[in-house]
């Protein structure tokens, strides 16, 4: 994938991909000004994009058709350890997510059982 990122202002970023432009920023609260949604928050929205499509398109495999997926994430950053204030005990001094959470709601007209059959080999 060919990428190129800039940076347009403090926490402001733009990264292009292909022949589209995603704009990033942090919240005020994070050095940012709060004009785009943030790298973190995005890519929560990707892995809940990558669920969505991967459990739509192994239920089509199976002759499933679903109705709706609805997925939503919880993500627990250590905000400390992103920002480089290591050394603080009980911080295990990682930048990133630590865990992320996925609950999902899917909706058919198939029977709950071969919902979940048909994305156990997923």
């Amino acid at each position: 994938m060919d990428s190129e990122d800039k940076m347009e202002g403090r926490a402001q970023t733009e990264a292009k991909l292909r022949n589209f432009t995603l704009n990033f920023d942090e919240p005020e609260g994070v050095a940012g000004t709060d004009t785009a949604v943030s790298p973190h928050e995005t890519m929560l929205a990707c892995y809940g994009a990558c669920l969505t499509v991967g459990l739509s398109l192994n239920a089509a495999l199976k002759g499933i058709t679903l109705k709706s997926i609805e997925v939503e994430l919880e993500g627990h950053i250590d905000l400390p350890g992103f920002l480089g204030l290591a050394g603080i005990k009980g911080l295990k001094d990682l930048p990133g997510y630590h865990t992320i959470k996925a609950t999902v709601k899917i909706t058919s007209d198939a029977s709950e059982e071969a919902v979940k059959r048909s994305l156990t080999a997923w």
